[in-house]
């Protein structure tokens, strides 16, 4: 017995070889599709994971923001409760240094001598 492809309806006649290569390619591209969706399903679920990953960061990093705020609220209320006053921040200082002896010139290679040429051609490609 066999099924139509399109609308899943017994068939009672002698499928062609056309129709076995049709229903092939259609229950390929179905397989096609169906590893597409399954792959998308995954990407969405590792989006997810990321997603929730980068919040949970984000919370732990407020919660720390918060504390580190706090903390440095209570040291400065307590140095104001002390009557300690904070120490004014110094001036940057310039500092200008000067270059008193001249650059030496960089020594240039001495000339290589001049060769007469040769009066005959060596004997062979290694001049002997």
């Amino acid at each position: 017995m066999s099924y139509c492809p399109h609308c899943g309806s017994e068939i009672d006649r002698e499928i062609t070889p056309e129709e076995k290569e049709e229903r092939a390619l259609i229950e390929i591209e179905r397989i096609r599709a169906d590893k597409e969706i399954t792959l998308a399903k995954l990407a969405a679920k590792a989006h997810d994971a990321e997603l929730d990953t980068t919040e949970h960061v984000a919370d732990v990093q407020a919660e720390t923001d918060v504390a580190t705020a706090t903390v440095e609220a209570e040291v400065i209320a307590a140095g104001i409760a002390a009557g300690v006053e904070p120490e004014p921040e110094p001036e940057p200082t310039q500092v200008i240094v000067q270059n008193t002896e001249p650059e030496p010139e960089p020594e240039m290679p001495e000339r290589a001598e001049h060769r007469e040429p040769r009066d005959r051609k060596p004997s062979n490609y290694f001049g002997f």
